[in-house]
């Protein structure tokens, strides 16, 4: 297609104008071999827009369009008739989805917007051979006369994965953000159109697959048949299928679409475009949505300090696994106040796994659930503990935006939690295991209400408290504590309580020596930094590189002998 441009000098009359400035009066001559040089590639489309601006130059070369060159080559005939529907509206020639080129001819200074541009595929043979009666070579451009007008024409050429396709998709079947109840062991069907218009050469293969939005949910999203190979300005069906097994898990779900154009190409357009627009089901009573993510994306959450007696905690079933063996991974809240409580309607539960021993904490797997139309309140009695969302099931898998899920590598991990659900307050905590042989000493989760961030914990935790949110106006102290002691060799870790994210650096940030002794990299809320060790004794600034004006201390002592 064309960029826009500004237009060049509008007609009051193009069909009157136009011709005063082309001379039509023989076709350009070609030298031979010349049209070689336009080196096709596997796919070639021409694109035909009928002109409504005076070139910016003098007099230019056209050729005069007759019918028996029309009948010779019946598909210009087809492009010049979607060129006159391009400009009266009556063709469909721009679509939200598609190529989009920037392609225009700025020595004519002629350019068409998108809307204006007819696109029809061609064989090669067919290229070569109009290339030769127009005299088209570099930059494969010709102005043409026909029935009193101008038009252009581009051949255009591109290998097969550097091209998409301008289509649209929907559901025959009405779709809305209402949950469809499924029974267990039963199908939900819906009917998957798709319609092309420029395809770029010949006719488009896509490639379609479907998932549920929790790995665990026990659903089987596919379609029937998976892949489809539609001509251009043509469409096709094909059949989405929702399956609930036998085990499937109560909760509310999602359906995500995804695939490939031409074995290579994202599909771009889809029916769910931004997570909307796609089936959303519902298994059993429970009105927990529940959705996964992989290593792509990060959820966090930030609020106020919770109060000391509602407590919010994350297990595993066990602190090892073998590898490929399933992780399971329940969180509860539990009330020790003397007076019931009701959750909010917007209450949420992530579940983030990290590997621990990566230096950035990078999160392999992320489990959202939240209220979704909650039609009775959630109360939590006194005395009482609830199970939040249900009991999750983790296979040991990662992936990522265009990444297929793919084992973890075995070692230390661990869940931080993060929980809103009670008076715009938020719960942090954490819970360590193993995957593979090994025992695990594991780190507590920090400011669940009250909870001692050193208990259990052999090294020196200095916390980034919550409510700074990367605020210059909030008031130290930036770390707790301020002056940290610390022997010689101990190992120190931050963890951040606040909802934003957060660094320690050693020394100032004026100072040539920044980072240079420790970095911890960006810490993310409710996530520990790695390991810090110091062994020289003395006093050590550090910051925060995105919050210059948090500063810590850290005072390196030597051990006692006795010790």
């Amino acid at each position: 297609m064309f960029a826009v441009f500004a237009p060049s000098m509008p007609l009051k009359n193009p069909n009157a104008g136009f011709l005063a400035f082309a001379d039509c009066s023989q076709p350009l001559a070609v030298a031979s071999g010349q049209t070689g040089q336009t080196q096709l590639k596997e796919r070639t489309w021409i694109s035909v827009a009928k002109l409504s601006a005076l070139p910016k130059v003098g007099k230019v070369k056209c050729t005069a369009i007759s019918q028996e060159l029309l009948a010779k080559f019946p598909v210009l005939k087809e492009a010049l008739k979607g060129a006159d529907g391009c400009a009266d509206g009556t063709e469909v020639c721009e679509v939200s989805y598609g190529m989009s080129s920037s392609l225009m001819d700025t020595s004519l200074g002629i350019s068409v917007p998108d809307r204006e541009d007819y696109e029809l595929s061609v064989t090669k043979a067919e290229a070569e051979a109009i290339a030769g009666e127009l005299g088209i070579s570099e930059p494969r451009r010709a102005i043409l006369s026909y029935n009193d007008s101008l038009y252009v024409l581009y051949l255009r050429s591109a290998g097969t994965q550097d091209v998409s396709a301008q289509m649209e998709s929907k559901f025959v079947e009405p779709v809305s953000f209402v949950p469809v109840p499924l029974e267990k062991g039963r199908s939900l069907n819906y009917t998957l159109t798709i319609k092309t218009w420029a395809t770029y050469g010949g006719p488009v293969e896509i490639d379609l697959n479907a998932t549920a939005s929790a790995r665990d949910s026990g659903l089987d999203a596919r379609f029937e048949p998976s892949r489809l190979v539609i001509p251009e300005r043509s469409e096709a069906s094909t059949r989405l299928v929702i399956r609930a097994g036998e085990d499937a898990k109560d909760g509310v779900y999602r359906i995500r679409i995804g695939g490939s154009i031409n074995h290579s190409l994202i599909l771009q357009d889809s029916p769910c475009k931004y997570g909307s627009g796609c089936p959303i089901v519902k298994i059993g009573a429970s009105e927990w949505g529940i959705e996964n993510y992989g290593s792509d994306q990060y959820i966090g959450l930030g609020g106020r300090q919770p109060p000391e007696w509602l407590k919010a905690t994350v297990e595993t079933d066990k602190d090892a696994y073998s590898a490929g063996e399933d992780v399971k991974i329940s969180a509860h809240l539990a009330n020790e106040g003397a007076q019931a409580i009701t959750l909010d309607n917007d209450t949420r539960l992530i579940l983030t796994i990290y590997d621990d021993s990566n230096k950035y904490n990078e999160n392999v797997y992320t489990i959202d659930s939240y209220i979704f139309g909650l039609k009775e309140p959630i109360v939590v009695e006194p005395g009482s503990k609830i199970l939040l969302a249900r009991a999750f099931q983790w296979d040991q898998k990662t992936f990522g935006f265009g990444v297929a899920p793919h084992d973890v590598e075995q070692g230390r991990y661990s869940i931080g939690m993060s929980f809103a659900g009670y008076n715009a307050s938020v719960f942090h905590t954490e819970t360590q295991f193993r995957i593979g042989l090994g025992s695990i000493s594991k780190v507590p989760g920090a400011g669940n209400g009250g909870t001692d961030s050193n208990s259990g914990y052999n090294g020196t935790m200095i916390i980034i408290p919550r409510g700074l949110n990367g605020a210059e106006a909030s008031s130290p102290p930036f770390y707790e504590p301020e002056e940290a002691h610390v022997k010689a060799g101990e190992e120190i870790r931050w963890k951040n309580e606040d909802g934003a994210l957060h660094t320690a650096t050693s020394s100032t940030p004026s100072s040539e020596d920044t980072g240079k002794l420790f970095d911890t990299d960006i810490i993310p809320p409710n996530r520990f930094s790695h390991p810090v060790v110091i062994k020289d004794p003395g006093e050590y600034s550090y910051f925060c590189q995105l919050h210059p004006w948090m500063s810590g201390k850290i005072i390196i002592v030597e051990p006692r002998a006795t010790e």
